[in-house]
């Protein structure tokens, strides 16, 4: 069966994330560490993923690439507004637990637009 046979929405064939941690607060390794248990503890084993760690910006910042389809039952991965707050409950979770910093929500205040955050 190929990727594109996967049930499901959608056409994609793949999401990428990206993991960032405040400038100067972890080294590489961690990043890296860190950015292989958020793909388990998200995917379950249940999706193939690669994950580069990049330190060619002002912070460490991982790259988690995964397939759409699930390995097994090659159902897609439903991607929507609950599925981001779980990805960034994981995220600030371990954060907490290697005793790094996250982003604070400024309560009653969205975030920006792309737009807004474009300019």
């Amino acid at each position: 069966m190929s990727l594109s046979q996967g049930t499901g929405q959608g056409d994609k064939l793949a999401f990428h994330l990206i993991q960032s941690f405040a400038p100067g607060e972890v080294d590489p390794d961690t990043a890296h560490e860190i950015g292989e248990k958020l793909a388990e503890r998200l995917l379950k084993g249940n999706h193939s993923y690669v994950i580069a760690t990049h330190t060619d910006k002002h912070s460490v910042h991982n790259h988690i690439i995964f397939c759409a389809a699930d390995n097994f039952t090659h159902k897609k991965y439903y991607d929507n507004k609950k599925t981001y707050r779980e990805i960034r409950r994981l995220s600030d979770t371990l954060c907490h637990e290697y005793g790094l910093s996250v982003i604070e929500e400024k309560s009653g205040k969205r975030g920006l637009s792309y737009e807004e955050w474009m300019s």
